[in-house]
């Protein structure tokens, strides 16, 4: 069923690991320095979730379910899109809000997207924290 690719899977998993690694690390400096404006902390924070997102789709289409790179690509992006709205429901409930609230939110799928983030933010890795 699943014919992998381990050069794809392993450039996945590196830039999975790495991207975000070096991009959020350098964020918390930047903001402390004075440095970052706006923008700068915008592109890092995006950056990072994009190495991220590009790193799990890699390692869907490596996996190539049926021998397909394009069916493991649109399969690890409806994952990715799931895993986000089920954070996005898990946290924003256990603060308090009902589900209703979050259905009827139209951002909430664009939140949704930068669920890493969200997540590294709540476990305070590289200095990120919630503001």
């Amino acid at each position: 069923m699943l014919s992998p690719s381990w050069p794809l899977i392993w450039a996945g998993v590196l830039l999975m690991i790495l991207g975000p690694t070096v991009l959020w690390s350098l964020l918390p400096g930047y903001v402390t320095s004075g440095r970052a404006t706006g923008w700068i902390s915008s592109a890092v924070s995006f950056g990072g979730v994009g190495f991220f997102a590009s790193g799990w789709i890699l390692i869907g289409s490596g996996l190539r379910p049926r021998g397909s790179m394009r069916r493991g690509a649109l399969f690890a992006v409806v994952v990715y899109l799931l895993v986000g709205l089920a954070w996005v429901v898990a946290f924003n409930t256990s603060l308090g809000a009902t589900v209703g609230q979050l259905v009827l939110n139209p951002g909430i799928l664009l939140i949704a997207l930068f669920w890493p983030l969200q997540i590294a933010q709540l476990l305070g890795l590289f200095g990120l924290q919630f503001s």
